[in-house]
């Protein structure tokens, strides 16, 4: 300790404290902080750091307000029962009365019910390139919400939407094919034809099948 401010505590080349100048420099083989709402300890758990009134959570499964990380990769964000991030062993789980979630645009989750299901007509999923707000967006990618609508979106000839509200189902294709076991509709073939039958009935206008065949010549 000199008049200069430098100073140094020195056990051995693991375990000392030293300031010299403007560096502070600390060792130890291990180390243990209590200051009642920070608490960092370098002998549990490879290392644990805790934060909160009265230390926070004691583990990754404590429920007590605050954050608790251990150097096995555990760590949680605890509010309360409702509220939390918590990644223990190899499970993650998430608890949120709230939740919202933007990914740059290509990928929107959103709920202000009290669970994010969609059972409420403003919890919506939205995934695409540049986000649709309503079944009425024109941008590639799929949309739904709470309220039962629907838009799987390709372009303006390729899509197929479901309006909940007006109770309307809306459907665009270049190509169209349905095949069932006693109908078949297929927009590609013969300008487009329809079959029904058994075993989807005569496959010519000439067929020996019995059912029906149409086709667009």
């Amino acid at each position: 300790l000199d008049g200069h401010g430098n100073l140094q505590a020195y056990g051995n080349a693991t375990n000392y404290i030293r300031k010299s100048g403007t560096s502070l420099d600390i060792k130890a083989d291990t180390f243990d902080l209590d200051a009642t709402t920070i608490i960092m300890d370098s002998a549990l758990n490879h290392g644990v750091i805790r934060l909160g009134a009265s230390g926070g959570p004691a583990n990754v499964s404590a429920s007590t307000a605050g954050i608790y990380f251990d150097g096995h990769g555990n760590f949680q964000a605890y509010g309360d029962g409702d509220n939390y991030i918590r990644k223990s062993g190899t499970a993650l789980t998430i608890a949120s009365e709230i939740f919202d979630l933007i990914s740059g645009g290509k990928l929107i989750l959103n709920s202000t019910q009290p669970e994010l299901q969609l059972l409420h007509s403003n919890a919506r999923l939205t995934l695409g390139a540049t986000a649709n707000t309503s079944i009425s967006g024109t941008n590639k990618g799929i949309y739904m919400d709470g309220g039962g609508d629907f838009l799987l979106y390709g372009s303006a000839t390729n899509y197929f939407k479901f309006d909940a509200t007006g109770t309307a189902i809306d459907i665009r294709s270049d190509t169209f094919g349905l095949g069932t076991a006693t109908m078949v509709i297929s927009s590609s073939v013969n300008s487009g034809t329809i079959r029904m039958g058994a075993n989807g009935g005569p496959i010519s206008s000439t067929a020996a099948t019995q059912g029906i065949y149409m086709d667009g010549t």
